[in-house]
């Protein structure tokens, strides 16, 4: 057996007192740690310390705690499942249980990325009831500590969160042979964990940095009946902002959440001026959206904080109301999709085929005004999408009424699919509140495409392509590109290109398009698609991706996909970017404040650029990552006009994210070029900043 060295006497005296305690214990207790101690599962290291340290992946113990369920008390032993690493090893490691060859670590912390959490439960009734956790995860840092005396049967040491995040979960209880199912209450790690073991094992609560204003984490709730019909005409959130510095802010609440996650699509926002001191910022949620997703709330999905330049300093999620509500509690929305659809094609002209799909969609007002009706998309039989939308936004009596949208017929007949039902109907009032929604609902019949009108102009499949070099210096400033399109209605028509793509489906980021007016018969229209971009992907183009024929009014009237272009053309053969990012940055930290607070308010950014051909350049930084490789959202771009030879482009990531993310930024993810166009010239990625910077230098 291996033991921490010099502390043989205090592992016997350790010994003993476990003996001690177990001698206390009842019969049934005794039963039951014996069985909970053969669950307990930890790391599985050979004899060896040195072959049991830096495992890639690793399951180790948590707590052992109870709770009650439907009145049964479950016990159970939880486990850490995840990528692990160790930030301070191990002191060293310790045989337990006694003669078992299984190997524990003594002290020290470790890092888990990604991870999930078991839980092994024992019943004292034999009930033949388990229950298992959904959607489990901790992301984090542990600290290996000494076990209280208070926990006996558990091993001597045990990980303990020091910090992270935990999502919660829902449990399910499946009631043995019965087959059924129930969903329980939501639950988060801290709940696993007895109130006992948190004080004496947990850190201090760290103080908080300088924060402009900040969610206490505190809310109210409460719902509104303005008109004293005992129903809500909203749910009113009051939600708690402590403000240091007076200023306007803006508090949005976005979603409510039942006991199983099934989300009601209601927000509500706030914005007002707060002076420092602790302010309650209501947020006002439609009831009827409420009543109309049939769901009964029990969470607020998520609020957040913003300061007056829409700054994010705070956020949270899944805050439990004070009780679950009924949506029948709530007030009843003033129209209502029925279910009933009608349909017809339509032909205005009299040529014998459809200009339209006509969709009429019953809605049932029990409150007369304005409301929107928003028909997206067709199915066929096999579920082959097709792209047609249209809405109708319109006064309504009360009563039942059919609201009539229409779908452009050549958009059908351009698909090539036989529409059958509708994909998404939606219903909202005038104030764009959701009142309700239907999905793939059924046609009267299914319809052919060849019903429709034909398109009043096509793509023949036909395209012209070539490199044109304008200052003769050898190299091809842009690949023209010459799409055939037949026209059979004289009008306004979009022609656009999108992407190029190799041989192996690599794809070169060039776009254009083309608004003109056509006459009838076959037209050429030409395309550009930016050389420098091609050249900077170092990808051979060989197809056109996309060829997109639009009318006037964005109606799509036909689709050609990878276009064979007439040679494989070599990226080398086109002009070098003006500019390139040669791989070195500057970075420091900002204190605009006057007089300084000593947090950065952003993190300034000096990015090296190689300047060919004087111009203006914008660069934009793309998401910071920690040493662990988390991603830390923030965002920079910066544009400068530079002239030829060595030049430096400076954007600011704000401070705020950054601290709100509680990760360290030690690099940058990606640095991407751009012209004074948009046309895309190069990038890096995995930037090494100068240091690492931790967040708690930072504005809040």
């Amino acid at each position: 057996m291996i033991r921490r060295k010099g502390e043989k006497e205090r592992m016997n005296e350790k010994d003993a007192c476990k003996r001690e305690r177990k001698v206390r214990l009842s019969p049934s207790r005794t039963t039951l740690m014996t069985v909970l101690t053969m669950m307990l599962l930890v790391l599985s290291f050979s004899a060896t310390p040195a072959l049991a340290k830096k495992p890639d992946t690793k399951m180790m113990d948590t707590v052992i705690g109870s709770y009650a369920i439907d009145g049964t008390t479950v016990y159970f032993v939880s486990h850490v499942t995840g990528i692990i690493k160790w930030i301070v090893e191990p002191t060293d490691y310790l045989e337990w249980p006694d003669d078992s060859g299984q190997l524990i670590p003594v002290n020290g912390e470790f890092w888990v990325k990604t991870s999930s959490f078991e839980h092994d439960r024992l019943f004292g009734d034999d009930s033949q009831i388990s229950i298992t956790s959904q959607g489990s995860r901790y992301v984090g840092t542990f600290e290996v500590v000494p076990t209280p005396l208070e926990f006996p049967g558990l091993p001597p040491y045990m990980p303990m969160p020091k910090d992270g995040l935990m999502s919660m979960h829902t449990l399910l209880k499946f009631y043995g042979e019965l087959g059924t199912t129930k969903y329980h209450t939501i639950i988060r790690y801290v709940d696993f964990v007895p109130d006992v073991l948190l004080q004496k094992l947990l850190p201090p609560p760290q103080p908080r940095g300088r924060v402009s204003a900040l969610l206490t984490g505190t809310i109210a709730d409460d719902g509104l009946d303005t008109n004293e019909n005992l129903l809500y005409e909203y749910l009113v959130l009051s939600v708690e902002v402590g403000v240091r510095t007076p200023g306007f802010y803006t508090v949005s609440a976005f979603g409510l959440l039942d006991a199983s996650y099934n989300l009601i699509n209601v927000y509500g926002s706030n914005s007002l001026y707060l002076d420092r001191g602790t302010h309650f910022v209501e947020c006002v949620l439609d009831g009827p959206t409420i009543y109309a997703s049939g769901v009964n709330p029990s969470m607020v999905s998520s609020i957040d904080l913003y300061d007056e330049s829409f700054n994010l300093l705070g956020s949270m999620s899944e805050l439990p109301l004070s009780r679950e509500y009924s949506f029948e509690e709530f007030e009843r929305p003033a129209a209502f999709l029925t279910g009933v659809i009608y349909d017809e094609g339509v032909d205005v002209d009299s040529d014998g085929t459809f200009d339209f799909l006509e969709v009429g969609v019953e809605v049932s007002v029990t409150s007369s005004g304005m409301f929107l009706v928003t028909v997206n998309g067709l199915f066929d039989s096999a579920h082959n999408y097709i792209s047609v939308w249209n809405e109708n936004f319109t006064y309504l009596d009360v009563g039942v009424q059919v609201v009539d949208v229409s779908l452009y017929g050549p958009g059908i007949y351009a698909s090539g699919f036989d529409p059958a039902s509708v994909t998404f109907i939606d219903l909202r009032d005038d104030y764009y509140n959701w009142l309700g929604d239907l999905f793939d609902v059924p046609l009267s019949r299914e319809y052919s495409y060849t019903e429709f009108d034909l398109p009043p102009a096509s793509l023949t499949g036909t395209i012209y392509d070539g490199g044109v070099d304008v200052d003769s210096d050898g190299a091809f400033d842009y690949l023209e590109v010459g799409v055939e399109v037949e026209v059979s209605e004289a009008g306004n028509y979009v022609v656009d290109a999108s992407q190029l793509r190799d041989l192996y489906y690599n794809h070169v980021n060039v776009r254009d398009s083309e608004s003109l007016y056509l006459n009838v018969g076959t037209h050429i229209v030409d395309l550009t698609l930016n050389g420098p971009t091609i050249h900077a992907s170092e990808i051979n183009p060989s197809f056109v991706a996309q060829i997109n024929l639009w009318d006037e009014y964005l109606h799509t009237l036909d689709v050609a996909q990878d276009v064979p272009l007439s040679t494989e053309y070599s990226y080398t053969e086109f002009d070098t970017p003006g500019a390139s990012l040669t791989g070195l940055i500057t970075d420091q930290g900002v204190d605009t404040d006057d007089p300084p607070d000593g947090k950065f308010d952003y993190l300034e950014i000096g990015v090296q650029i190689e300047v060919s051909e004087a111009g203006t350049y914008i660069v934009e930084a793309d998401t910071l990552l920690d040493e662990l490789d988390n991603f830390i959202w923030a965002w920079g771009s910066g544009s400068a006009y530079l002239d030829v030879g060595t030049q430096f482009v400076y954007l600011q990531l704000d401070g705020p994210p950054i601290y709100s993310q509680t990760l360290n930024p030690n690099r940058l993810s990606s640095l991407s070029l751009y012209d004074d166009n948009y046309n895309y010239l190069g990038r890096i990625n995995d930037i090494p900043l100068s240091r690492t910077y931790l967040y708690t230098e930072f504005d809040a």
